[in-house]
Order: structure tokens, then sequence, then C-alpha cells
């Protein structure tokens, strides 16, 4: 499955998607106010809200959003989770191709997305729409090591290991990875985003650990999301699911606590 066939896989989820992928912490959009400056009069633009996991908090701070979205279901969603906030709405498009004012935002950010950009344009659009002066913020939420052995991520190996092709970076939060001895980072491997130094200058970069408890249901629902799990022919699908369930209620007790790490990489347009 081509690249483009990943990143469009979500939108069949995308209730789901709302319901168990990890929120983000408002230390983090606190974080992101004071580092870019951005207030009232401000121009936003999201890349990939999804359903609007990182939409609602900045458009409940009254802050003006075009949020564009690639999935038509996902786009629905985040526009019912918008409802309430008439500063924000959605456009349904891939970024890369939206009719969108060149030059006209004072903030392009993009939550657990930016990767799903095509590469040749991953930092010159965003340059292209921003204002001069005006920053870039990528943020991601990146499974981390509980630093006490990692016992689930290395038992699950061999369930991940039914997987057909190789994930997208950053695609799957949770095993499929090629190395032989595969592992999760800590929490000080994580780097900033790279962005093309020609068109950006790095100003801050921050990490906010967080713990989210998952039963084996809600773990398999997770996972169910990945891109990567969406691409696998439905039998061996369903398999890693069942396979995930009965790891966890048979050796884990029923429930997993699973560390994230949502970093926030920010940048100015130079």
């Amino acid at each position: 499955m081509s690249e483009q066939d990943l990143r469009a896989t979500f939108d069949a989820v995308a209730s789901q998607y709302a319901d168990v992928r990890p929120g983000y912490p408002d230390e983090l959009f606190d974080e992101l106010v004071a580092v870019t400056g951005i207030g009232p009069d401000s121009e936003l633009l999201e890349i990939g809200p999804g359903t609007g996991q990182a939409t609602v908090p900045l458009a409940a701070r009254g802050f003006a959003i075009t949020a564009v979205e690639l999935g038509g279901a996902m786009a629905r969603l985040a526009r019912k989770n918008l409802a309430a906030y008439p500063r924000a709405h959605v456009v349904q498009a891939p970024v890369e191709d939206a009719d969108l004012p060149l030059h006209a935002f004072d903030l392009v950010y993009a939550a657990t997305s930016l990767h799903w950009v095509p590469e040749a344009v991953r930092s010159r659009r965003p340059h292209d729409l921003l204002r001069q002066g005006g920053h870039l913020a990528a943020i991601y939420s990146e499974h981390v090591s509980d630093e006490s052995g990692d016992a689930f991520f290395l038992a699950s190996q061999e369930i991940y290991r039914t997987a057909t092709e190789q994930p997208h970076p950053r695609a799957d939060a949770h095993g499929g990875s090629p190395d032989d001895e595969p592992r999760l980072p800590r929490v000080s491997d994580l780097r900033p985003e790279h962005l093309d130094p020609d068109l950006f200058e790095p100003v801050g970069f921050r990490v906010f650990p967080i713990v989210i408890r998952y039963s084996a249901e809600r773990f398999a629902g997770l996972v169910d999301t990945f891109s990567t799990t969406r691409a696998l022919p439905p039998q061996a699908r369903a398999e890693r699911l069942v396979g995930l369930r009965r790891l966890i209620d048979h050796d884990f007790g029923g429930h997993l606590d699973l560390r994230f790490a949502m970093t926030l990489t920010v940048a100015r347009a130079r």
C-alpha cells in the first residue's frame, strides 16, 4: 500500500479514532501560545485535524482556525466537534492541494500529521502559507519506554510480526519495528521535528509526558486505528487484535498503563 493510500486509512475509523487516541495536555497549548505569541487577531491553519483533538483546545481559546482535513468522515466529525466555535471551520482536501490564501496565516500547526504531507512540500507548503515571521508547529504523540523493561512491548512483538508491510515512520506507535532488537525510545531520546533550515529557524522544543490506562479492548481499538493495522488483510488484522487482547487479559491483568510523550517543535519562517 502506498503512502498516499496509508494516510487515507484513518477515515474508516473516524469515531473510534476520536475515542481511543490520546489527547494533548493543556500545558502543550499554553506553551504553543507563549512561544508563538499568537493572540486574538491571529489566523491559524491546522494540517490534518482528524476529529479535532488539537483543534478544539485552541478553538476554545477563541482563535480563528482553518483546519484542512483529507478524510470526509474525519472532516464531518471535526465539524460536529467544533460546532460551538464559530471562528473555526474545516476544509476537506489534501493540504498540498487545498485552495488556501498564501502568506495569510500567523501559525500553521500539525498534530501527529505533518509526516503525512508529501516530503517534497512538507516544509515548503507551510512556509508559503505563513506570513513573514509566522510560525510552524509540529506536535507528535510518541509511545515511550516505561524505563522498567517494557515487558508488554517486548511480549507483543511476535503478534506485530504478522504485519505484511513495514510501518510508515510514526504511523504505528506500537511494534512492527524493522530492527532486529526493537525498543521503545526514552523521553531523553526524543528530538525536534526536522524542518528545512533554509525556510525555518528553530525557536522551541518541549516534551510533555503523560500516562494513560487502557483496557485490553480499548488498547485493541487504539491499535486498530494505526495505518499499518488498517492496511492488513481483514483476517490478519483480526488476528492481531485478538492476539493483543488475549495477551493483555492473560498476562497483564487486563489493562496497560501506557507512557506517551507529546512533543512540540516550533520554528519561525525565515
